[in-house]
């Protein structure tokens, strides 16, 4: 099934049974040949985006995964410790049928992964469609984007994907690998289109958080509310690179809420995006009660 005819199918058959999400994760990648060799590569192992869909998709959403080819998607992480599956696997054999079979114990979790990402599938609920390059990942957001705008505020955006700042446009790219005989190597970058904006225009009333990551934390803060003068959107949900794990910032036209997981919270295993995903719903049906009223 092509990208239109996913996205129209999971709009038509839950409009009035499901609350849509578009999400983002992973990182995207700018090119610097046509047929690339070198390329500059956003920091992003789709780890929070992961996480966060699986707490949509628990709380009844239907969701619309755009990621980065091999970054995690929805229920993965339990794959992502490839030895200790394989020692976790017990293998029994009959006639000409294998069934293999999952130690709970040396592998919790991995079987409700399975089964809640199986009925996911099956309620229609998750459609995982990848990007590549910051150009593929742009063009399928915007497409998916103006298909799905006719759910106004049943719709919520969650962009968590790592954008390009910089790339160099299609018709500037050198067709070949760049020679690596040159001593030095002086590149000329182009500031990635904002897409941001253009969404906030044509979903006027979808519900959208944005993801802001930086290194200075008294920074963060006022850079967060930049973006929301400049784009209008909802939400912004700040993070520190070296805290993101423990603690986040929602940012709105009005307030600043810090999100921390205490020390017992972390040594139990509590994920943030758990507590954040909750926040963001909340302030999405609030949204839709304004909405009807």
């Amino acid at each position: 099934m092509n990208l239109w005819k996913k996205s129209w199918h999971l709009c038509w058959i839950h409009f009035a049974i499901f609350t849509r999400l578009i999400q983002t994760s992973g990182g995207t990648m700018a090119p610097l040949e046509k047929n690339a060799v070198r390329f500059i590569e956003n920091f992003s192992t789709g780890t929070r985006g992961s996480f966060s869909a699986e707490y949509f998709l628990q709380n009844g959403y239907a969701v619309i995964f755009l990621y980065r080819s091999n970054s995690f998607t929805p229920y993965a992480q339990y794959l992502s410790d490839e030895k200790k599956l394989l020692e976790s696997l017990h293998v029994w054999k009959k006639d000409n049928t294998s069934v293999a079979v999952v130690d709970d114990e040396k592998l919790p979790g991995f079987a409700a992964a399975v089964e809640s990402l199986h009925k996911a599938q099956y309620e229609g609920r998750l459609i995982l469609l990848e990007f590549e390059t910051v150009t593929d990942y742009l063009g399928k957001l915007l497409f998916i984007s103006k298909k799905l705008s006719v759910l106004k505020e049943k719709l919520v955006m969650y962009l968590a994907a790592a954008v390009s700042d910089y790339y160099i446009p299609e018709d500037q790219l050198p067709i070949h690998k760049m020679r690596s005989s040159q001593k030095t190597l002086n590149l000329c970058l182009t500031p990635v289109p904002k897409l941001l904006k253009n969404l906030v225009e044509m979903n006027r009333k979808a519900y959208i958080v944005s993801f802001k990551l930086e290194t200075d934390s008294n920074t963060l803060i006022a850079k967060c509310k930049e973006a929301l003068d400049v784009n209008s959107n909802q939400l912004v949900i700040g993070n520190i690179l070296h805290t993101r794990y423990h603690q986040v910032y929602l940012v709105s036209k009005d307030d600043v809420e810090v999100i921390q997981l205490s020390p017992v919270e972390v040594m139990n295993g509590v994920r943030i995006e758990k507590l954040v995903v909750q926040k963001v719903i909340d302030h999405h049906e609030k949204t839709i009660k304004g909405c009807r009223t």
